[in-house]
């Protein structure tokens, strides 16, 4: 059994998702703007302002899921330095090598 926990190299940084927030943000603006090629048909029959509703919704939507991205990162990053804590290899004071209780996630 490792002794140490450590990223995969999978997670996505901070930087990371605060670019892919940008882009929703900007994807989303564009989609909902009368500047997009679809516009007209997928709100045909709508009013301003419930395009403007439903742009608000989906912004709400994603500043939510980036937000959930950002607490698992962090939680992710705490968990493993909890563990990495939590199964560093000590030495005891009659110079005897063991490691501390196994970290269980």
């Amino acid at each position: 059994m490792a002794n140490r926990v450590s990223f995969s190299g999978d997670h996505v940084g901070l930087t990371e998702i605060a670019a892919h927030h940008r882009d929703l943000e900007s994807s989303l603006t564009l989609y909902f703007s009368a500047a997009s090629p679809r516009y007209p048909l997928r709100f045909d029959g709508y009013a301003a302002n419930e395009v403007t509703d439903e742009l608000v919704g989906r912004l709400d939507e994603a500043d939510l899921a980036s937000s959930l991205t950002v607490l698992a990162s962090v939680e992710a990053a705490f968990r493993i330095d909890y563990g990495n804590a939590r199964n560093s290899v000590e030495t005891s004071a009659s110079g005897v090598t063991h490691s501390t209780t196994p970290f269980c996630v």
